[in-house]
């Protein structure tokens, strides 16, 4: 094996001074064409190339270094003699079948790194995280910088984006794997846009969905947890280590702030003891049979709010001065944009501010000397989401006071306007405004909190075939406490600010009235066939893989609870059908009450007619993620088919195929043992290593996890041949099936603390269990040991 790292190239490609070839034959040919002497054309780029060069950089008003890069290229019309990626791009996954260490992020196997590309930006790049507290949604933002490297045209498979979230409560457990997400990416042309800009970056959004339910704590205590997302092109992220270092990639963190319990608003939180408080937040919220709009506390009146942030204790505490015209806010807007002011009002509202020791006159001069001002919030992504078709918008809190009340109040409001150009003309058009609460929040983190606000949208009819890219401009405008102007687009409040990007629109893809079963397109499963999903699907709307084990290269089949998604109508209604394949007098209908939702209002619920089973159409928009309803496969296995039956409002009839589904309710078998007997004890020194044997199977077998516990004391992971231990010392993995009389595991105790300890068994089947990639059916067993001291 090489043990010689090699230096990669440059993040920026360039020819210079003795450089030779053909590109340099080129270079001299455009310079010639554009009367830029340089004496003979030869193709090698000597001192009189490199004159001609600087003459042509001083005229465009580039950089004149006499070297051409990309910029140099691109306005000489060149561009494209630096669109080859380097060979650690072009044979990515060659290399690493070769050497899964040739980029040296796998140190615990037995092989040498050869290269040092590693958290590499140049191609793609996470540039912020977010999350939405009304929906438990975290999404990060990846901005995608050139027209190659991604494997092909939107004609073609393109690539994959792989994004792995992980959560740190700051609960002593450390950081947890919140789960995967991913997105397609493609080729895609440079050109500029009509506003004379270039189209590239490209802003892709992807999204998960949380459940903090077990984190969540009363308003009193809030709950901040830090997020780290790692951005991999090709290859996914480890979901057993946060530190995994991605090659083509980088890793950002961020805090967020999740959403409080529900406040009884009968109970004032001030009257509420202390001690009380911790046993509320350890009390598990109660279920919902249905769910309930809580009514949130009463805004905070101006005079409280004048007295807390004037307060001085307050303000040293906090760390923040706020200033009177920005928590006198909704008063001064009264007066200023009252055309014809009311006098008593003025003289109620200026009595009211010199009780307060507050000059109203200069609070509402400073008010109108503020134009975007964004040292409170700020907007710093804006993108579209292509697996949910959502725009969002990404900003940050950066205080920890000025938001008019703590989280049991009602605190403020963070508007966003989303404006749209989608077909290049330079005209905007408005779209919607959508709002995110914001509250005061004492010992905000230095990179604040993030928040996003997103908005459905409807893209349909700005779809293009694949042989047509459709790059399309969107606006952020972010405004606090006042909702931004939805006429002119170019109009900033007091407060925000306002952001473009540019974003690509997927091809046009047939609309069908069931587009997706348990997550996968019906178009990636192979419903004629046997069954599963076909080679490289994705699980919507997450966008990952539905073949976690082996990076999209096997068939999957179904299990568990799977959402059924399709084309939506304003009208009419629908009910769906399932059966055992060939068996149609067993035909069932499926009246599972399930959830739709809109925006980040509470989820609706809807119940299908108790006889007929079938449902009304809801509004398009009110039904953002397109939920057709529910189908709990249960304990059934083997091949099942289901399909949609549609009843027009003249009562035609219109049926979808029946589409066939490998469904998989079997949990993978788990079986491991000790030698020597389970509950063994061992000592410390006379023993060096523990072994014992394990089995691992399943028709649709995926993998394996080898774990010790407690994690709380990170013990070493049992080893077994042919499998790579992962960085935190506490799991390895494997793909290959452990079968029958078992496979040997080995653990190394030297530098293990005595204790009690126990080895886990995981074994994992290829099912994609209720719509989520990584959510497979497993089989687990266990084995306990003790290690003494000598």
């Amino acid at each position: 094996m090489p043990a010689k790292i090699q230096k990669r190239e440059d993040e920026t490609m360039s020819i210079k001074s003795g450089a030779k070839g053909d590109l340099v034959l080129n270079l001299q040919k455009r310079l010639f064409e554009l009367d830029f002497p340089l004496g003979s054309i030869d193709g090698t780029y000597g001192g009189k190339t490199k004159k001609a060069v600087i003459k042509y950089q001083e005229a465009t008003k580039l950089k004149a270094d006499g070297v051409v890069g990309p910029v140099t290229a691109e306005k000489l019309g060149l561009g494209y003699i630096f669109n080859v990626p380097e060979l650690e791009r072009r044979q990515f996954k060659t290399l690493l079948a070769s050497n899964p260490n040739y980029f040296g992020n796998a140190p615990d196997s037995e092989y040498d790194p050869v290269s040092d590309v590693s958290n590499s930006k140049k191609y793609e790049e996470i540039t912020c995280i977010g999350f939405n507290p009304d929906t438990n949604i975290l999404s990060a933002t990846i901005q995608v910088k050139l027209p190659y490297g991604y494997n092909g045209n939107q004609c073609s498979a393109g690539s994959m984006e792989h994004v792995r979230f992980y959560i740190d409560y700051a609960d002593g457990d450390g950081w947890e794997d919140a789960g995967l997400a991913g997105v397609k990416v493609w080729d895609l042309p440079n050109a500029d846009d009509c506003a004379d800009k270039p189209n590239k970056p490209l802003s892709y959004i992807v999204s998960i969905k949380i459940d903090p339910k077990d984190k969540k704590k009363t308003c009193v205590n809030p709950v901040l947890p830090k997020v780290r997302a790692i951005l991999s092109w090709e290859i996914i992220p480890a979901g057993s280590d946060p530190d995994w270092v991605p090659i083509w990639g980088n890793v950002m963190e961020r805090h967020i702030q999740i959403k409080p319990k529900p406040w009884l608003t009968n109970i004032p939180v001030d009257f509420v003891k202390s001690e009380y408080i911790g046993v509320l937040d350890k009390l598990p919220e109660l279920p919902e049979l249905a769910p309930i709009d809580i009514p949130g506390p009463p805004p905070v009146e101006f005079p409280e709010l004048a007295k807390l942030y004037t307060s001085k204790n307050f303000i040293k505490s906090a760390g923040v001065k706020v200033e009177p015209q920005r928590f006198g806010y909704s008063t001064l807007k009264m007066i200023s944009e009252t055309s014809l002011p009311d006098p008593g009002l003025i003289s109620t509202t200026l009595a009211e501010w010199k009780g307060l020791k507050l000059d109203l006159g200069k609070a509402v001069d400073l008010l109108s000397k503020t134009a975007a001002n964004t040292s409170y919030e700020e907007l710093y992504c804006v993108g579209l989401n292509p697996n949910r078709d959502w725009l969002e918008a990404t900003f940050t809190i950066k205080k920890s006071a000025g938001y008019s009340g703590g989280l049991c109040k009602s605190g403020s409001k963070e508007y966003v306007a989303f404006w749209a150009d989608w077909d290049n003309t330079c005209n905007w058009t408005y779209l919607d405004t959508v709002e995110v609460n914001t509250h005061d929040i004492p010992g905000i983190p230095a990179d604040g909190l993030s928040y996003t606000a997103f908005l459905p949208v409807d893209l349909d009819e700005v779809r293009r075939h694949c042989s047509k890219p459709k790059i399309g401009r969107i606006r952020a405008v972010l405004s606090w406490n006042q909702p931004p102007s939805t006429t002119d687009p170019n109009n900033l409040r007091h407060y925000g600010n306002r952001l473009d990007a540019h974003v690509q629109i997927k091809p046009a893809a047939p609309k069908t009235l069931i587009e997706r079963i348990g997550g996968v397109s019906v178009s990636q499963i192979d419903y004629i066939g046997n069954g599963k999903t076909k080679v490289g699907a994705q699980v919507m709307p997450s966008g990952s893989l539905a073949d976690y084990w082996g990076a999209g290269s096997n068939e999957c089949p179904f299990g568990g609870t799977m959402y059924i998604v399709g084309k939506q109508f304003n009208d009419g209604k629908y009910r769906l059908k399932v059966r055992p394949f060939g068996n149609p007098g067993a035909e069932k209908i499926v009246k599972t009450k399930f959830l739709i939702t809109k925006g980040s209002n509470p989820p609706t619920l809807i119940t299908p007619d108790p006889v007929s089973g079938f449902v009304n159409y809801a509004d398009v928009f009110d039904n953002q993620d397109h939920m057709l309803g529910w189908w709990r496969s249960g304990s059934n296995n083997g091949m099942w088919e289901i399909m949609l039956e549609r009843v027009r409002p003249d009562s035609t009839v219109e049926v979808s195929p029946w589409y066939k589904i490998h469904l998989d309710n079997i949990e993978a078998h788990a079986e491991i043992s000790l030698d020597g007997g389970a509950c063994k004890t061992f000592v410390k020194g006379d023993t060096a290593e523990i072994t014992g044997k394990f089995i691992a199977t399943d028709t649709h077998f995926a993998g394996f996890t080898l774990r010790t516990l407690p994690s709380s004391i990170s013990p070493p992971a049992p080893l077994t041949p042919g499998t790579l231990s992962s960085s935190t010392g506490s799991m390895t993995t494997g793909r290959t099936e452990a079968v029958s009389p078992g496979r040997v595991w080995k653990l190394k105790v030297d530098d293990m603390i005595p204790c009690g300890y126990v080895v886990v068994l995981h074994a994992y089947d290829q099912t994609i269990r209720s719509n989520h990639s990584n959510a497979h059916s497993y089989g687990r067993d266990d084995v306990g040991f003790c290690l003494l001291e000598k």
